[in-house]
């Protein structure tokens, strides 16, 4: 992966399309119905993945990988930074731009979708999340990365982590886990 990030800041073609291959996927699963109801608007998940590429491949030159994933890392962040954009953008425009408007039986909101409610506590907790993360040592930092956002198997992040097998992955990812519980409960 590194080698590929760097032969796409050198202008390879070939090196980005890999790239996008590679990351896009997994970053649009991931992105799939973050973005709160109210703040739609014109965007789905779609736009946000592909607004977040956009920018990213126009800073490609200053991106420093530091880990096999750290391009969908920062892909993730970058989808992140767009919901919050608009999620500002909606809250700006308030009702003044957007009165109510009558919603038939047939329009109305999918009972199983989020409330707006629901999207903000989500937010938060993902916020949380994050603080309490930048608690922990950089090893424990990746076992929970790895298997929180990114979803590996525990022999890919045995690999990844050098550990000496899945289930040495598995233990230093509890542990972890427990660390972050630990820290997320000391700071609520």
């Amino acid at each position: 992966m590194f080698d590929l990030v760097a032969r796409a800041q050198t202008g390879d073609r070939a090196a980005l399309d890999e790239l996008l291959v590679r990351s896009l996927p997994s970053v649009h699963r991931w992105a799939h119905g973050r973005l709160p109801v109210y703040a739609r608007g014109a965007l789905d998940t779609d736009d946000l993945v592909q607004q977040a590429a956009y920018r990213t491949l126009k800073r490609l030159h200053l991106f420093e990988p530091r880990h096999v994933y750290s391009l969908q890392a920062y892909l993730r962040e970058a989808v992140v930074n767009r919901i919050r954009d608009a999620v500002r953008t909606q809250s700006r425009r308030g009702l003044k731009d957007n009165p109510p408007v009558e919603v038939s039986a047939d329009e109305q909101r999918d009972e199983n979708a989020p409330s707006p409610l629901e999207e903000m506590l989500k937010q938060e907790t993902v916020e949380r999340y994050r603080r309490g993360l930048k608690t922990l040592k950089r090893e424990d930092q990746r076992a929970v990365v790895l298997r929180l956002e990114l979803e590996l198997g525990y022999e890919e992040m045995a690999r990844q982590l050098g550990k000496s097998s899945g289930d040495a992955a598995r233990m230093a990812t509890r542990r972890a886990l427990d660390r972050l519980a630990r820290a997320l409960k000391e700071n609520s």
